[in-house]
């Protein structure tokens, strides 16, 4: 029953993360069409909101506060700057695959779930401790088609938590005494978080782009104009807002 139960698990995350792969890549490529828009947008809504701060404080405290109001934006455009880049490079990341290595690594990481997941040592701390660690591992492989690392963690799972530096651990069973119906329970709360999972990614709009595009991929490039012409928009109507307030902070003598 617990085997079964495992089975059914790593069937509905290898599902899961699957689709998820597959429709990261239709939104990375919509990002990536849409990337300046978004952080021209988000940089022009930050400065709108810490111009707003700067006047407030250089009326109430004084051109003294302001200054500090003036560093803190630098340092949260720069913040916000780093975001797009990791963003940038998080979706670089991530490749497509053939048919084959999409088998390939789903059986790897099927394998990988049934043996080494965490409800298996329920009750030994260390070894839970490195199961956890071993399965993010495992999942952060899969979601970006990591094909070689996952081979790597396959091949020897004690040897790869020793080289990230998470410990010693023997993974092998040590025939100690388990409470099976915690494991079941355990199980059951896994495969209803698991399936739910599943559900909403399948009851997203970005399944639903994702469905269009497997069968019309020219779509993609027309959600990415329309989203553009909105965005466009957006920050036409930012940008005046930003030189009116710019306007006043200037007629009020300071300078951000």
């Amino acid at each position: 029953m617990i085997s079964s139960s495992r089975d059914r698990l790593a069937n509905i995350e290898t599902e899961y993360l699957s689709l998820k792969s597959k429709i990261d890549q239709v939104r990375s490529k919509v990002f990536q069409g849409l990337a300046p828009l978004y952080e021209k947008r988000d940089r022009l809504i930050l400065k709108i909101q810490y111009c707003k701060m700067y006047i407030e404080v250089l009326l109430g405290e004084g051109e003294g506060e302001a200054k500090n109001v003036e560093e803190e934006f630098g340092e949260a455009d720069q913040k916000k700057k780093q975001e797009y880049k990791e963003t940038a490079q998080a979706l670089t990341n991530k490749r497509e695959i053939t048919k084959e290595e999409e088998i390939r690594l789903k059986k790897i990481w099927k394998q990988l779930a049934r043996v080494y997941h965490p409800d298996k040592f329920m009750g030994d701390p260390d070894k839970e401790e490195a199961y956890n660690q071993l399965m993010a591992e495992i999942n952060q492989a899969k979601e970006y088609n990591d094909i070689s690392k996952m081979e790597e963690i396959a091949s020897d799972p004690e040897a790869y938590l020793a080289q990230k530096v998470f410990g010693s651990f023997d993974l092998k069973d040590d025939g100690k005494v388990i409470d099976l119906q915690k494991v079941w329970t355990a199980l059951q709360d896994q495969i209803l978080f698991a399936m739910e999972g599943l559900e909403q990614l399948r009851e997203s709009p970005d399944h639903d782009l994702y469905k269009i595009a497997s069968n019309q991929p020219a779509i993609i490039d027309k959600v990415i104009e329309s989203r553009a012409k909105e965005l466009n928009n957006k920050i036409h109507k930012l940008q005046k807002e930003a030189d009116v307030i710019g306007k006043e902070i200037s007629e009020l003598g300071g300078c951000m």
